[in-house]
């Protein structure tokens, strides 16, 4: 249900009703638009971003969007506002879906030694959605790289988006484009897994200096030796 302070629009539906980005919007999004006047203006570029990302063209149309309904009377005409937009011939606005970037990294730390992964997905403008990470215990490098990526591809095929997958392994991006031959048993075991869960994403090797927020992340679960979400503020 659309929250009592939203005007009833295909698009809010969209936000909260059916949307894969539910867990991540939900807290981000202002209930009116005095409540995103009210937001830092770090907050309310984030909302702007977001916005725009879910296919609003300008941003003076939050205003619009964020109307205020509290004159209205406590009567049925949000339901039939509803009911009606329903059967409109237009089709309801779908979040955009492609376009992002998702990158992957782990480490260990003496190959095999204490090792983690971690993940980043961002959004098509750029903004940091959610990261994630894994302690994996004594591990090899690589075993980790490919850790962050299936985490990753996981995450992303739960909340049904694809794009750009990019990471520093060429060993892992080679074999993900079928470029270099799986040779090490438990690499065929994870490539496997990898290839079950990658969906629609492509696979892109970047240089590590353009990787260095999913090695933070990475670090962050070997340095607290346990796994973690980090969603934005």
């Amino acid at each position: 249900m659309v929250p009592r302070l939203l005007k009833p629009s295909h698009l809010t539906r969209a936000l909260f009703s059916s949307s894969p980005f539910n867990p991540i919007l939900k807290p981000i999004i202002p209930r009116s638009f005095d409540s995103f006047r009210a937001l830092p203006k770090n907050k309310r570029d984030k909302v702007i971003k977001l916005w725009k990302d879910m296919g609003g063209s300008d941003e003076r149309d939050i205003e619009k969007w964020c109307i205020e309904v509290e004159d209205e009377d406590e009567d049925d005409s949000d339901t039939n506002s509803d009911t009606n937009s329903d059967t409109n011939s237009d089709s309801p606005h779908i979040p955009q879906k492609s376009g992002y970037t998702l990158q992957f990294d782990g480490g260990s730390r003496g190959n095999p030694g204490p090792s983690g992964s971690g993940y980043v997905l961002y959004s098509p403008s750029g903004l940091e959605i959610i990261a994630g990470y894994n302690y994996l215990g004594s591990r090899t490098n690589n075993y980790a790289e490919y850790t962050g990526l299936i985490e990753g591809l996981k995450k992303a095929k739960e909340l049904g988006v694809n794009g750009v997958c990019e990471g520093d392994s060429k060993l892992v991006i080679s074999q993900m484009n079928g470029v270099w031959k799986v040779k090490h048993r438990d690499m065929a075991v994870l490539k496997k897994i990898a290839d079950e869960v990658k969906g629609e994403w492509e696979f892109k090797w970047i240089p590590r200096a353009e990787n260095c927020r999913a090695d933070e992340v990475a670090n962050i679960a070997m340095d607290r030796e346990e796994d973690g979400v980090l969603e934005t503020e």
